[in-house]
């Protein structure tokens, strides 16, 4: 009887984790191709073309910017704008980001929420700072991310770190420092590096 009980409830188990795991999976292959999407953070982009690094460095898709035909693949990630309908290209280096797959690099990059949603809770200041794509003293670490996007995981590996890693291009790179309680307090100038980004 305790062989017939101990197998129900391994079967029982066995099911309940199965279930668990088809969810989860499901959860993790959204279709991000149809419906309305925003940017989670600012983007900056040449002639359509980005790094998933995000260089600081040309215009600006400003967070909050509502996207569609989203298009993942292993090597990029494509979408467009929804107020000109122009298509963008993201080369995405997995290297850069922990090996992370580039479905849920783009969970990361495109949220459900608009902008006035996204900023919710967030001081004028740091609005004002999000729309002109900087990063100012006193601003918590989500308003950075809004600002500046997640920084590059190859250096940047936790965000409860105390200094995050930027890039403004290929050799030069910003370091943001937080204090204990999670504000901006200081930020260097772009500097040249010879660490690999």
């Amino acid at each position: 009887m305790k062989r017939i009980l101990s197998s129900i409830t391994a079967a029982v188990i066995l099911l309940t984790l199965t279930i668990v795991c088809t969810q989860l999976a499901a959860a993790d292959d959204e279709d991000m191709s149809t419906g309305t999407y925003y940017t989670s953070y600012n983007l900056w982009f040449e002639r359509s073309t980005a790094w998933s690094l995000n260089y600081k460095k040309g215009s600006i898709i400003a967070a909050g910017t509502e996207v569609y035909n989203i298009d993942i693949k292993p090597e990029y990630i494509q979408f467009q704008t929804k107020s000109d309908n122009v298509r963008h290209y993201i080369k995405y280096y997995p290297v850069h980001h922990g090996n992370m797959s580039p479905e849920a690099f783009a969970k990361r990059l495109f949220t459900k929420k608009p902008f006035e949603i996204l900023v919710t809770g967030l001081t004028e200041e740091e609005i004002k700072s999000i729309k002109g794509g900087v990063v100012t003293a006193g601003m918590t670490k989500r308003a950075v991310l809004i600002s500046y996007g997640y920084p590059p995981e190859h250096v940047t590996p936790s965000l409860e770190k105390k200094k995050w890693t930027y890039w403004y291009a290929t050799r030069k790179k910003k370091v943001l420092a937080f204090d204990d309680n999670g504000l901006s307090v200081t930020t260097t100038s772009p500097k040249e590096d010879d660490e690999s980004q």
